[in-house]
């Protein structure tokens, strides 16, 4: 590994370990409980939470500008946005690829709904909960989060581009939201309803 980044980095393996717990397991803990709790009476709190979840992101890239400063364009940051960018055509790429091949072995659980859902999911993965942990375990050296602040833009702009392709696509081929696996002209033969999980609901719960 030195041969190729020329230098060690300390990782503090326990306290990203507890970070994550807080950041990751302690909250899908309090929602289940809440949900239990609480039941269908909570469906009225959860309509905002999208909207809480974007200021938070927005938070956090301020957090990580601020702290970073003039870091943020020198030549070491920006040969991230280049790795930012393969990484997640690679994800969109993985996830569809995998979604499809899945949907060969169990059609049932993988139709083209699912395939957009999980191409999403794989490609937009959480930006702001990398860059949590970096700026939280990597505290002396805040550039750490720089990567992650880059993800959180260029994921919703290549999830916009993706999300009005594949409407547009569907829609000159007349592929139905519930096709199979987006066979061309299912659009035809079915009652026009509304979409339950387009693939801009897709991106934003991946958001």
């Amino acid at each position: 590994m030195q041969l190729l980044a020329s230098q060690y980095v300390s990782v503090p393996t326990q306290s990203l370990f507890l970070n994550a717990v807080k950041v990751v397991l302690f909250p899908i803990a309090l929602g289940v409980i809440c949900h239990m709790i609480f039941g269908k009476k909570i469906e009225k709190v959860t309509v905002a939470l999208p909207i809480v979840s974007q200021v938070a992101i927005l938070l956090i890239i301020g957090v990580v500008v601020a702290a970073n400063g003039p870091k943020l364009f020198v030549a070491s940051s920006l040969m991230a946005i280049p790795v930012v960018i393969l990484h997640n055509l690679c994800g969109y790429s993985l996830g569809f690829g995998f979604s499809e091949l899945m949907h060969k072995i169990y059609p049932k659980g993988f139709r083209y709904a699912q395939q957009k859902a999980i191409t999403f999911e794989v490609g937009m993965r959480d930006s702001a909960l990398g860059a949590t942990l970096a700026l939280t375990s990597f505290a002396t050296n805040p550039i750490a989060a720089v990567p992650s602040t880059f993800f959180s833009v260029w994921r919703n702009i290549s999830g916009s581009i993706l999300s009005s392709w594949w409407r547009n696509h569907d829609d000159k081929h007349e592929i139905h939201w519930d096709s199979d696996n987006g066979e061309k002209g299912s659009a035809k033969s079915t009652v026009s309803v509304a979409h339950p999980f387009d693939a801009d609901k897709a991106a934003k719960i991946a958001a």
